[in-house]
């Protein structure tokens, strides 16, 4: 290894010249300075700067978990007797039933011998005879919803502890921003999935339960699928929040920031961002001018001969001398 390599791995990523950093950053890191991204970053609490890192890694933490909870809840696709009953959305325990329900399935157990358990899919619940099972039917209206919603949750789960870290590791609006979308996203994913359950399934079940005139006294509760994916969502709504309290700093590749307005962000002798009119990043360098006293002309040419590119696309370029007449 030489020693530039050796220099640069000792130094953490997000203090590293922008021409170090990966593609993806080095844009991201642009559109951190960028109005919503920007607005997003500067705002949040300043009472947990001090503690950063260890509360981003909490942030992970809790991603993880909640992604553990989901996957127990995903299990109520699952029309496994074993999996309806340890993993139920749903349980009924009165008047000698016991049920246990999913979003996929239904498994009924009686007390009594001379009724049979089994085990069924809700599609086809309407064709059992046994007048309890009808009463389950509604819950079949909202299985598709849930489990589309279910599915996505799951996707988003399993992507966002990764933006969670990438805070960690590059910290700017736009990571920020990327956090709480995410979780945002889910969070509405979740919400429409025990949504439609609560609506479809427990509520209905339990209107044609009391107006039946089968002796069915019970109400039908929460199993422990449904609640772990409550639980999930709880954490990350407590996720965005922190995310949200969080301020992101601009990437400290820009340079030292000279002075911010709600156009325009000037850093310290490296560049001057304006996204009121043409978002761009130009160099500011100082200029030195130098009198030509026989052609009544002033030469201003740029103090260093090398400067630091930072130009996005479609930025413009100021040329290295200009000639003007006295």
């Amino acid at each position: 290894m030489s020693n530039n390599d050796q220099i640069d791995a000792e130094v953490a990523y997000a203090q590293r010249p922008m021409a170090q950093l990966a593609c993806n950053d080095r844009c991201e890191a642009r559109y951190a300075i960028y109005p919503f991204c920007r607005y997003l970053g500067k705002h949040g609490s300043d009472c947990f700067e001090s503690k950063r890192v260890p509360i981003l890694w909490l942030c992970v933490v809790l991603q993880t978990v909640a992604l553990i909870f989901f996957s127990v809840a995903m299990a109520g696709v699952s029309s496994e007797t074993a999996v309806i009953k340890s993993c139920a959305w749903a349980e009924y325990h009165a008047d000698g039933v016991d049920a246990y329900m999913n979003y996929e399935a239904i498994r009924v157990e009686y007390e009594s011998d001379s009724q049979q358990d089994y085990t069924q899919e809700l599609s086809d619940v309407h064709n059992n005879n046994d007048p309890v099972a009808d009463h389950f039917a509604p819950c079949h209206d909202a299985s598709g919803s849930v489990l589309f919603n279910m599915v996505c949750t799951m996707v988003l789960a399993a992507m966002w502890p990764y933006q969670s870290w990438q805070r960690i590791r590059f910290d700017h609006g736009c990571a920020k921003f990327n956090c709480t979308l995410g979780i945002a996203m889910q969070i509405v994913f979740t919400w429409v999935a025990v949504g439609d359950y609560q609506t479809h399934c427990i509520d209905d079940v339990n209107d044609r339960f009391n107006s039946s005139g089968l002796g069915l006294t019970g109400d039908l509760k929460a199993g422990p699928g449904y609640i772990l994916c409550w639980l999930g969502c709880f954490l990350e709504i407590l996720t965005g929040t922190i995310h949200m309290l969080l301020k992101a700093p601009i990437p400290m590749q820009y340079g030292p920031i000279e002075s911010e307005s709600c156009c325009k962000i000037e850093f310290e002798k490296v560049v001057t961002f304006d996204y009121c009119c043409c978002p761009h990043v130009q160099d500011t360098p100082d200029v030195i001018c130098t009198k030509n006293p026989s052609a009544q002309t002033v030469i201003c040419t740029k103090s260093t001969p090398e400067q630091t590119e930072l130009d996005p696309p479609g930025a413009n370029h100021e040329p290295d001398g200009v000639v003007g007449k006295i």
